[in-house]
């Protein structure tokens, strides 16, 4: 966001009564709201990206989301990709720790999602001087399997399990029209394509990631797209 991401930092630090007075920082008025971040010591001149990174971990963001955060954050400003990886490496790769992987697959598996991300901006982790990913885990239906290994696809069916319970009819209603369709749909028979519209709260994205749960628990593959980079990224691997 550039000038926007300093001025909203510098409001987060210091009072001021106009923009002229936010840039003034000891007598000072710099001519730009970077300039006067640095000058009060917010930010070096390379620490956008551990801020970035920084402030998404303070406020719980999911490994899943954060992957994709230091993607973006790796195409997009001036930092060291592998200080920054190294610095929050337990963050980006704590789910797949969580769900018994060993360090060295959990790393292999992170680094093969965020290389996915690097891949749809044109670049690869080795642009930024991280390791490739092992040959092992190189190809999709690798990660795919140690994603969603037996354990992981009881924990989603249980999650599902305990998210239908709070559905509404009409949420319950979407929910077991969508699984029933796909759950006897036959390669021979024809696609069906499912609208769910509802103002903002109605719950379509809770009965889109139980449903997406639910059905990754059955064993099926499920590919989540987005018309937007904030839509993908409230699923697991959208």
């Amino acid at each position: 966001m550039g000038e926007l991401y300093y001025l909203r930092s510098l409001l987060l630090h210091k009072p001021a009564r106009s923009f002229d007075e936010l840039r003034t920082i000891s007598g000072t008025l710099y001519p730009s709201f970077q300039e006067a971040a640095i000058a009060l010591g917010l930010f070096s001149n390379h620490s956008e990206g551990f801020e970035c990174m920084r402030e998404a971990v303070q406020a719980l963001s999911l490994p899943y989301q954060l992957r994709f955060l230091f993607a973006q954050i790796l195409l997009n400003l001036p930092c060291s990709a592998v200080d920054v990886f190294r610095t929050f490496q337990e963050d980006l790769t704590a789910d797949y720790l969580d769900d018994g992987f060993s360090p060295s697959d959990a790393l292999a598996s992170t680094l093969s999602d965020i290389n996915t991300h690097l891949r749809s901006g044109g670049s690869s982790l080795t642009d930024f001087g991280l390791p490739d990913v092992p040959e092992h885990h190189s190809s999709e239906l690798d990660a795919e399997e140690l994603f969603f290994s037996a354990s992981v696809r009881e924990d989603y069916l249980e999650e599902s399990l305990q998210m239908s319970q709070s559905f509404t009819t009409e949420q319950h209603h979407v929910f077991s029209t969508i699984q029933a369709s796909v759950s006897s749909l036959t390669r021979y028979q024809t696609m069906k394509l499912f609208f769910v519209n509802g103002k903002a709260g109605k719950g379509k994205t809770f009965i889109l990631d139980a449903l997406i749960k639910q059905l990754r628990g059955e064993g099926r593959s499920v590919a989540v797209c987005g018309s937007t980079a904030l839509s993908a990224s409230l699923y697991p691997r959208g």
